[in-house]
């Protein structure tokens, strides 16, 4: 009974603290203010392989955005070129434009080529 009656209190002096702000508590939990309207574009990192060896070197990237996962329509096309790749990773901005990424589930297909051809993808 005096174990049960300790807990009740400390609980009870808790809810106080939480409630009236005092403590520090409060104002801890206030969620960061965003500095200005987000744009379109995204950074991509990923991770290739060329013959099971990580890539080195520069590579062309085409990146296509459906909203299927087969048989959907293309919603946009980014083709950046003579990218960067080191020890297999590689970092890209990518912006498909307003009214592409609207909360839907969308599916990224890429396509890539060594940086000095100019063959499909």
């Amino acid at each position: 009974m005096k174990g049960s009656h300790a807990v009740v209190c400390l609980v009870l002096v808790c809810a106080v603290v939480l409630v009236s702000g005092t403590g520090g508590l409060a104002g801890l939990a206030k969620a960061p203010q965003p500095e200005g309207e987000l744009g379109t574009a995204f950074t991509y990192q990923g991770r290739l392989t060329d013959g099971g060896n990580p890539a080195e070197g520069a590579y062309d990237f085409q990146f296509r955005l459906y909203d299927a996962p087969s048989g959907g329509n293309l919603l946009g096309t980014v083709t950046p070129g003579d990218v960067a790749v080191s020890g297999g990773l590689f970092t890209v901005k990518l912006n498909f434009g307003a009214g592409v990424l609207t909360g839907d589930a969308r599916w990224l297909e890429i396509g890539v080529r060594p940086g000095d051809s100019g063959g499909a993808y």
